[in-house]
């Protein structure tokens, strides 16, 4: 039996890898990084943080997420807990997960920093310390590419001086030339903080406080107009191929606008769907079609659970 071969070549998967993504994606797949290293550190709830009353919200600090975005370099330094060694030696920067890898909550497919790192620019620094251990990686992408070998060359550094300090930095530089384009024509940090405060409501100012270019972020949040004694909203918990779902829908009193009405839909706390109107969560053509008498409705449906590849969400 002869065998032909069936290698993956670098350059193709980079130019595949990235197409289909945008630049303020990537940089939203970096903060779900920074993220979960606070939600794996902390051991969180989802449901608590969303439904709450969280009884350990007032034990925990804050982590703290900067990034910064200009035409040299993209760079995101959190202090939220730093990367084990062992995890970056062994998974973070593969492709993919292994069945035997500590499952995050916002990192289902193992795709999203190496993605980011391609997309952006040619070379990448990450320094990254828990409290007790640390790591350094320097590679320029191009380089790396014309290599046969896949691995990525990383060096042991001290830990954190102490747990507040304990964190991660990546900088992207060499930016590529359509990225450091649209970054010189503006808006790209705009659009980073808009679409950070409606990814994670339930994340911001909670668990982590996050700057984009110096300008904090505030949560965009999912509002269910309850108020007590007067409105409450419908409730129902069900369990399906060990997911946890949550659903709540209610018509909130007041002025509503069209464009906020509609079903939110979580995934492990993260926004994947924001008042969303048409087939996707039930509205016509087999029931009624959104009209604007319906503008008072808002539902939010949460999903959650310890494997994130159960749940309904795309890379």
């Amino acid at each position: 039996m002869r065998y032909a071969s069936a290698e993956v070549r670098k350059q193709f998967f980079i130019d595949m890898f990235t197409r289909d993504i945008s630049l303020e994606d990537c940089v939203l797949d970096l903060i779900d990084n920074s993220i979960d290293s606070y939600l794996l550190k902390h051991g969180m709830s989802i449901s608590q943080l969303i439904f709450g009353p969280d009884p350990n919200g007032a034990k925990r600090g804050f982590g703290r997420i900067d990034v910064t975005c200009n035409e040299r370099q993209i760079k995101v330094v959190d202090r939220c807990g730093g990367i084990p060694r062992k995890r970056a030696m062994d998974e973070i920067f593969c492709f993919g997960h292994d069945p035997d890898d500590q499952a995050g909550k916002l990192g289902a497919y193992g795709v999203g920093m190496k993605r980011a790192l391609f997309k952006i620019g040619n070379k990448f620094d990450i320094v990254s310390r828990t409290e007790t251990e640390g790591f350094e990686v320097s590679l320029t992408i191009d380089d790396w590419a014309k290599e046969k070998d896949w691995r990525v060359p990383i060096k042991f550094v001290d830990g954190a001086d102490s747990e507040k300090q304990a964190g991660t930095s990546i900088t992207i530089s060499g930016l590529r030339e359509e990225v450091a384009l649209r970054i010189k024509e503006g808006g790209v940090p705009n659009n980073i903080l808009s679409d950070a405060a409606t990814t994670y409501p339930y994340f911001l100012n909670q668990c982590v406080k996050l700057r984009i270019n110096d300008i904090d972020v505030p949560p965009k949040t999912i509002s269910l107009g309850e108020s007590e004694g007067i409105v409450t909203a419908a409730r129902e918990k069900l369990t399906y191929n060990g997911v946890r779902v949550n659903l709540a829908a209610t018509i909130a009193p007041g002025q509503r606008t069209t464009e906020e009405a509609g079903w939110y839909i979580l995934c492990n706390g993260r926004a994947v769907v924001r008042a969303n109107k048409d087939d996707l969560t039930g509205w016509g053509p087999d029931l009624a079609s959104f009209q604007p008498k319906y503008r008072s409705f808002v539902g939010l449906a949460s999903f959650e659970s310890d494997q994130p590849l159960s749940l309904p969400w795309t890379t």
